[in-house]
């Protein structure tokens, strides 16, 4: 999606500058974010199996997982905790906040922040406030976002960006084989003329295929 792909360009340009700056990471991940919010319209749904009360519907009181306006409602909450907390936002980079002496960014649940190693005591101060706020699992360093494998060599100030587990998933999503390695860089048979018209569903496929291989091509260039 668009706001997958403008979150890892930010964070390629985060990751860029903790390899130079040799910068701190840890992750956290928001446990149910969504439910910390309070709805701004009414919303009823149906009782859970189990507990159906013949008559009667449940009236939402929180964001739930699935109603459209549940990630505004969660962005504009947190972003004004994060306010509270004494951070500041970047212009024109809505997920991404500074302190004195680190970075966050954040999209969706999903939590990443930058520092000095000597910076070390104002990070865990902050990370206590937010807790005491909202329920977040502490994933330690930075090893993957949006599905891409961060790998880290500190000792030589170098970070890479690896596609492999996504490139394996579209493998077996599309039945490659892996083993087999065609001369072209496309299958002569998808080249062959084809006559008559193609069904929903085998556009649909190619479309898949095309965007799929595309995001490879583009999401983790540096440039």
């Amino acid at each position: 999606t668009y706001a997958a792909t403008l979150a890892t360009r930010v964070v390629r340009a985060l990751i860029a500058i903790a390899a130079y700056f040799d910068l701190d990471t840890r992750q956290m991940d928001a446990v149910n974010a969504f439910t910390n919010t309070v709805l701004d319209q009414e919303v009823y749904v149906q009782c859970p199996e189990g507990f159906e009360i013949p008559g009667k519907h449940l009236k939402l009181l929180r964001a739930l997982y699935g109603l459209r306006g549940s990630p505004r409602l969660w962005y504009e909450e947190f972003t004004a905790t994060l306010k509270r907390l004494g951070l500041t936002q970047i212009p024109d980079a809505l997920c991404l906040y500074v302190a004195p002496s680190f970075i966050l960014f954040f999209f969706v649940d999903d939590v990443v922040i930058f520092s000095y190693k000597d910076a070390q005591t104002e990070v865990d101060r902050f990370e206590e406030r937010l807790l005491e706020v909202y329920e977040f699992k502490k994933q330690g360093e930075l090893e993957w976002f949006l599905g891409i494998r961060i790998l880290r060599n500190r000792k030589e100030q170098t970070i890479w960006m690896s596609q492999a587990a996504y490139v394996d998933k579209l493998v077996e999503s599309f039945n490659i084989e892996s083993t087999s390695y065609p001369k072209t860089p496309m299958s002569v048979i998808d080249l062959i003329a084809y006559e008559g018209t193609a069904t929903t569903q085998e556009i649909h496929f190619y479309q898949r295929k095309v965007g799929s291989v595309n995001y490879i091509a583009v999401i983790t260039r540096l440039d």
